[in-house]
């Protein structure tokens, strides 16, 4: 180092370190260390960087140094304290004058913070907050300001509870749950339904489009099958619903001749089809009606369309004209054109005109009162006229005719009307009755909503009389 002293003005400095003139006189009075002084505060800090005169350093150079931040001009000994994070006096000390609160590291930018908390009279950085109790720093939508949703599993709001078990939930994001009396997983949109955010029971479901609530196997997620139940719940039922699984169809031939008997043409489906009235494939020739399948071919000697005798021949088509196939019927009387399988009986001629047990009485076989019937009260079945005689005289309906006469058969019979002033005098057909649908009997609620042949309700002394079919 180069050392001047006291007699040599601080010029020769200057010119050996190349720096300005400090010196304000020739000669220096007392010779200091001098320092770098960059932002020009008058403290210095650093390395040495020569010896000049203490009262007058040059430009950019100071005779101590004491300064802890030679880049700031406000930062030095003797500088006021400001609320900054900085040691503006460079006392060792930062923000010491000032008031300082605890701040909180706040990774998602909410305001909130969470971990270790740090002591400043200002914020640290903008990832810091003042408050604390963040239970989520990584989810800005999660702190103690947090609105607590429903069903997602996460504590929004801090408070320790999540969905249900958080009475402050959001009402508006509650689900609807709905019974599910089945247990098919579908509900009853009729049933009143639960709001929460959880299943209230294994019984209980978000889905209420089931149709049927009482059957397991009819919902939305169910197989349409052929038995007349909409089963899938899409308002489609059985051949309607293209969806239908088609193994629970029959096969059907087309009859484009309508003699009964089929060809090759099929189609599925769950019940007759116009033009497809087969259940074979066994037509000779579909488009003849009297050609069917092979058969034995009689003489039709009355011309009524069905033979008699013995076989002429056999196979699918007649052998000469005036002979029809044996598997439309045999007649049981070939001379008379009025007697055949397909004639109405006459009763009382003599003649077994439907080839079926014989001549057919003249008269009924029994009669009733339609007020001999249960109380309607009692809430009984609804019976048209020949259900009623199946009922007293046994056999199924189809066996009987109604009349309202004991002499002649017109196919009529009387009904008792319940809620109803048109009853027991009316004749209406035979096969005749009506109940509310769903609401069979007495409680069925309506005007004009049941009518029955065998029924106590008013006076009804109409007599009803039952001939075999």
């Amino acid at each position: 180092m180069v050392r001047i002293n006291q007699l040599t003005c601080f010029a020769v400095l200057a010119g050996l370190f190349g720096l300005a003139s400090g010196c304000g006189s020739e000669v220096c009075v007392a010779e200091v260390p001098l320092y770098a002084d960059l932002d020009l505060d008058g403290f210095g800090k650093g390395e040495e960087i020569g010896i000049g005169c203490e009262a007058e350093p040059g430009k950019g150079q100071a005779g101590n140094a004491d300064d802890c931040d030679d880049a700031d001009p406000n930062v030095h000994p003797g500088a006021e304290d400001v609320c900054n994070l900085v040691d503006d006096d460079c006392d060792g000390g930062i923000d010491e004058s000032h008031r300082k609160t605890s701040w909180y590291p706040d990774g998602d930018f909410d305001g909130y913070g969470g971990g270790e908390s740090t002591s400043a009279c200002v914020s640290p950085g903008p990832d810091w907050a003042p408050e604390p109790g963040d239970c989520d720093d990584a989810n800005p939508a999660v702190n103690p300001d947090g609105v607590e949703i429903c069903n997602n599993g996460v504590d929004d709001d801090c408070n320790g509870a999540a969905d249900d078990d958080d009475f402050t939930v959001d009402p508006d994001t509650y689900l609807h749950w709905y019974l599910d009396d089945d247990s098919d997983g579908y509900g009853d949109a009729d049933s009143v339904f639960v709001e929460a955010c959880q299943p209230p029971t294994p019984e209980h479901t978000l889905d209420a489009t089931d149709c049927d609530d009482a059957n397991a196997a009819i919902s939305p997620g169910a197989t349409e099958i052929c038995d007349l139940i909409d089963n899938d719940c899409d308002d489609l039922i059985d051949d309607a619903d293209p969806s239908i699984d088609p193994s629970t169809q029959d096969t059907f031939y087309a009859d484009d001749d309508g003699d009964g008997y089929g060809g090759d043409l099929t189609t599925l489906a769950c019940g007759a089809v116009p033009g497809y009235g087969s259940d074979n494939s066994d037509d000779c020739d579909d488009n003849d009606p009297a050609v069917t399948i092979p058969t034995n071919w009689l003489y039709d000697l009355d011309g009524d369309g069905f033979g008699a005798g013995a076989p002429l021949s056999f196979g699918c088509f007649p052998p000469e004209a005036g002979t029809v196939g044996e598997v439309f019927g045999i007649d049981c009387d070939d001379s008379n054109d009025l007697v055949n399988p397909d004639a109405e009986e006459i009763c009382g001629d003599d003649l077994d005109n439907d080839c079926v047990d014989g001549d057919k009485q003249c008269g009924p076989i029994g009669s009733f009162e339609i007020q001999d019937g249960p109380v309607w009260v009692n809430d009984p079945p609804v019976y048209s006229c020949i259900e009623a005689c199946a009922l007293l005289f046994g056999g199924v309906s189809t066996d009987y005719h109604c009349s309202t006469s004991p002499t002649v058969l017109d196919y009529l019979s009387y009904v008792d009307g319940w809620a109803d002033s048109q009853y027991c005098t009316n004749p209406v057909a035979e096969t005749f009755s009506k109940e509310q649908a769903g609401n069979p009997g007495y409680n069925c609620g309506g005007f004009q909503c049941s009518y029955s042949a065998y029924v106590l309700d008013h006076s009804c002394t109409s007599i009803n009389y039952c001939w075999e079919s």
